[in-house]
This record gives C-alpha cells, structure tokens and sequence, in this order.
C-alpha cells in the first residue's frame, strides 16, 4: 500500500525514544527491517530512504497520520521536556506549597487524568463520527484550527473525575510516562483520521465551543501547559 503525500510517516527508533518526521516524499525503496511483530502488515509501507535518521535504522513502530496533525504532537513534546527538565519539577514535585493548591505531581497527574478523558471518549466517539461523516458526505468549506487560550479567563473547578488523587507517590519519570504512554494511545486515535475528517468532526464539548480534531488536540496543549505555569509561577513566588 502507498501513502499518500499528504500523510506523514512518524518513526521510532529502538536506539532513540523522540519521534521524528519523515515526509512521504520521493517513495523509492520498501524497508526490510521492519518488526513484524510491533505492527502487522508493517513490510506494506514504504519509506524514502533520504533521511540520514532513518537509514540504517531498525524500527520498533510505525505511526501514520495526517500531516496537519504531527506538529501538534510535536508542540506537546516540546512543551513537556521544557517543564520537566525544570529544577522545579525535578525537586519536592509531592510538596504542596500553598495547602489548598495543588502540588507539581498533581498538576502533572490532572494533565493526565484530563488526557485519558479524552482518549478514551474519541476512542468511542471518533468512529461514530466517521461512519455519519461517510454516510452524510459533507464537504469542508473552511479549513478552522485557531484555538484560543480559554484558561487566561476564570476557570471552573476541576470535576470529581479529573481530580488528582493517587493511589502513591509517583516519581517524575513514572508520571512523564504516563502521559506518553496516553500521548501514543491518543495518536492511534486520529491516525487514521483524514484532513476533511479532522477538520469537520467537532467534539460535544460548549466549553471551548465544540472544537474539531485539529483544536482539541491544541486544547491538549494549552490546558496541560497552562497548570505548567500556574504551578511553576506559584513556586517561585512562595518558595523565592
């Protein structure tokens, strides 16, 4: 089967754990390597072989997805190695410096909480919403992917179901792969989602005005980077 070049390839090597693009552009060789085991079917995708991150590389997973949505993906990566990497989320993250708020551990377990949330509601939603996209033929007249910062205003509290209460003690490490273990579950998701798919379909959601695939994962973004600098700007000022 090829992929179309609207759709980008997402690797990951066994060496390296950060994903990497390549763009299906000047198709030119099958790829033996493939693990037949990670991905069924895998030895049917071709990859252009012009990448020096590629070539020679033994690949442990195989990820394809509209180009539109990868840098989304990207943009939370780096936004979470920018914050963990932090002294801050590297120090007391259990210790709540303010007692009525929260703690780093718990911002970053609320994230969590939110993230499976809407994992595990595309999981069931998204294919409905494909099948009526199918039978109704719909065509998109606007391409809309403007996510405004609905956090900079007034929240409401979290819901019983999002607040973050563990059963223990996460390490920094344990609770980073949380969210990247939901992180991959949520790109299995919308892999298959195409560019009309991912514009037209809206999420049910009044809050942030019924936001399509392409918003809500900025959404993703926006939310868990917002308790980022919330928690970060209330320990400097308490602990400084």
């Amino acid at each position: 089967m090829l992929v179309e070049q609207q759709e980008v390839l997402i690797l990951k090597t066994e060496k390296e754990e950060e994903w990497c693009k390549v763009e299906m552009i000047n198709i030119s060789l099958y790829c033996n390597d493939l693990m037949d085991s990670d991905m069924k079917g895998a030895r049917n995708y071709r990859i252009p072989l012009t990448s020096k991150e590629v070539r020679g590389m033994r690949l442990s997973s195989v990820i394809i997805m509209h180009q539109d949505l990868w840098p989304l993906f990207e943009e939370i990566q780096t936004m979470r190695n920018k914050y963990f990497n932090t002294e801050l989320f590297k120090s007391s993250i259990h210790t709540r410096i303010v007692p009525d708020k929260w703690s780093v551990a718990e911002s970053i377990y609320h994230c969590y909480l939110l993230l499976k949330l809407t994992r595990i509601t595309s999981a069931y939603y998204l294919p409905i919403a494909c099948f009526y996209m199918k039978f109704r033929r719909p065509k998109v007249k606007r391409y809309i992917d403007d996510m405004e910062n609905i956090y900079r205003k007034k929240t409401m509290k979290a819901p019983f179901i999002l607040k973050p209460k563990m059963k223990k003690e996460y390490t920094l490490k344990e609770l980073r792969d949380l969210l990247e273990e939901e992180t991959e579950k949520m790109k299995a998701c919308v892999s298959s989602l195409t560019k009309e798919q991912c514009y037209w379909i809206r999420y049910p959601d009044p809050v942030p005005k019924y936001p399509n695939v392409m918003q809500v994962m900025k959404l993703l973004k926006i939310h868990e980077e917002h308790h980022y600098t919330v928690v970060t700007k209330r320990e400097c000022q308490f602990r400084g």
